[in-house]
């Protein structure tokens, strides 16, 4: 409890701009305090009400805290990145006749505000990596035609997600894990390596291995692991055997029945602040799997990408909605990658589908002023 009071307080006091120097200042002081109510007896509900909620202590220490101001090279850098993306865009537009890909510097924006106010490495990587993948992404695939798998470097933006979250070790390890499924399993398969029938177990080992990773029930735990392993074996055997594939998969009751017995499978599913992380990876998979589904289906890969964006949009909405914050600024860069494709392929029309990129600044601009009037609202509370 009291490591949550702490960080839901730096967390606060970021958000309002305070100084890192005087948040640290801060946060020892406070920490000193819950300690010291802490050694008297007092509960923990006790002691956040004496210490207060993080609103609250900022209210009563904003007259002598001193807020920070973005170092001007960057707010600069910023502030110019659209200017700079459209004189890019129609000057190499204009002498090659080149439109696209030449729209990939608009992504300039977005990346620039990320890279310039990211506050560590891993979350910086996050919020560059739908940027940078995409790019990655349209430029292999118009000068190479290699669609698939070079899609797979989109499963970069939820691996990033799954480093960055708060979670232990081994839940990082066994999140990690479909996404090394999935890899696995389309690289074998597009190199010819397996075929699919084969290919997919990749995926199920990996899925099915993760409770050695999450729970502290070992012999439960090697008793599913070791009946899955079984399964496959069962199964690849069967196959051999000229059997049918319903059939084979067959094999499979074998740990689902285990799995029921040892409560690594169950038909409860609770999702809360802890359980994010697996909400998370669900949708991802889901929407990977929309994507694959998709692509095969209409056969043009070039724009179906484009369903790989609600994994960041989905990320960003989660973490938000856990700390009630949600900000339309954080997924507007998404929809407007998405808009200023969708018209400049479906429609020829890149010379003016850029424009979509202005509302990211649009949007920046009305939140901005939201808060302005939410502060002073907040202001005239306290006068009341």
């Amino acid at each position: 409890m009291k490591n949550k009071f702490i960080e839901e307080l730096r967390e606060y006091l970021e958000d309002k701009d305070v100084s890192k120097n005087q948040i640290d200042e801060i946060i020892a002081d406070y920490q000193e305090f819950y300690e010291e109510y802490s050694n008297r007896g007092l509960s923990e509900e006790e002691i956040i009400e004496r210490l207060g909620r993080p609103r609250t202590i900022y209210k009563n220490i904003r007259n002598t805290v001193i807020t920070i101001k973005e170092e001007t090279w960057k707010s600069k850098a910023i502030a110019v990145s659209p200017f700079i993306s459209v004189l890019a865009f129609v000057l190499i537009g204009y002498f090659t006749k080149v439109w696209h890909p030449t729209w990939l510097v608009f992504l300039f924006v977005p990346l620039s505000g990320v890279m310039f106010s990211g506050k560590n490495l891993l979350n910086t990587l996050l919020g560059m990596s739908p940027f940078l993948t995409t790019a990655t992404y349209i430029l292999i695939g118009h000068f190479f035609n290699v669609w698939h798998p070079t899609w797979l470097i989109f499963l970069l933006i939820p691996i990033l997600g799954v480093l960055t979250d708060k979670e232990s070790f081994k839940n990082k390890v066994a999140g990690l894990s479909v996404f090394i499924g999935i890899i696995a399993a389309f690289l074998v398969t597009y190199f010819g390596i397996l075929e699919w029938k084969y290919a997919w177990l990749f995926f199920l080992l990996v899925i099915l291995s993760t409770p050695l990773f999450r729970d502290k029930n070992k012999p439960k735990e090697i008793i599913f692991f070791i009946s899955a392993i079984t399964a496959i074996i069962l199964y690849i055997v069967l196959v051999f055997s000229k059997v049918t594939i319903p059939l084979a998969l067959c094999s499979f009751f074998i740990p689902l029945v285990i799995g029921i017995w040892t409560d690594h499978i169950n038909v409860t599913i609770e999702i809360d602040k802890s359980k994010k992380t697996i909400l998370f990876t669900m949708l991802s998979v889901l929407i990977i799997a929309a994507f694959v589904v998709l692509g095969v289906i209409f056969k043009n890969w070039i724009y179906i990408w484009q369903v790989l964006l609600l994994i960041p949009i989905f990320a960003v909405v989660i973490e938000s909605s856990q700390k009630n914050k949600f900000r339309m600024t954080s997924i507007t860069p998404f929809i407007a990658l998405a808009l200023f494709f969708s018209f400049g392929y479906f429609y020829a029309a890149w010379q003016i589908s850029w424009l979509a990129f202005l509302l990211i600044p649009i949007i920046g601009v009305l939140e901005g002023e939201s808060k302005i009037i939410e502060s002073k609202r907040e202001k005239i509370k306290d006068w009341y």
